[in-house]
């Protein structure tokens, strides 16, 4: 695994592999709070499961992105930053404005608090 002597919460994204007969879907999740202590493994096991599951079906490329996506999650996933969400600026790599909670989830611009689900945009 990478880099998991870290003592601040770190944002990563897992790889996962859909497919469907001949059409093959490769994607990565939204980026993921890991907190200190926690595993980086543990948490891309729905991933995994993902992949494990329905990424197989496709023919070629599914037989060929399944194992690269399991090695993906297994190594630990790719660190996308540390506190805060990358590419964000400003209050958003604050946190909730009301609970403080690090724990908050982007996506278009808008924002949601996972512990008391505050959502603001």
């Amino acid at each position: 695994m990478r880099d998991t002597s870290s003592n601040e919460a770190q944002w990563v994204q897992y790889p996962y592999c859909i497919s469907l007969c001949v059409l093959t879907l490769r994607r990565t999740s939204a980026p993921q709070l890991i907190r200190p202590g926690q595993s980086r493994v543990l948490a891309g096991l729905p991933f995994l499961f993902i992949s494990l599951f329905c990424g197989w079906w496709g023919f070629p490329f599914g037989l060929l992105y399944t194992p690269l996506c399991i090695i993906g999650v297994l190594s630990g996933g790719e660190v996308v930053g540390g506190v805060g969400i990358p590419g964000a600026a400003g209050a958003a790599n604050e946190g909730c404005t009301r609970c403080g909670s690090l724990d908050v989830v982007f996506a278009l611009g808008l924002s949601r608090c996972r512990a008391c689900g505050h959502r603001s945009g």
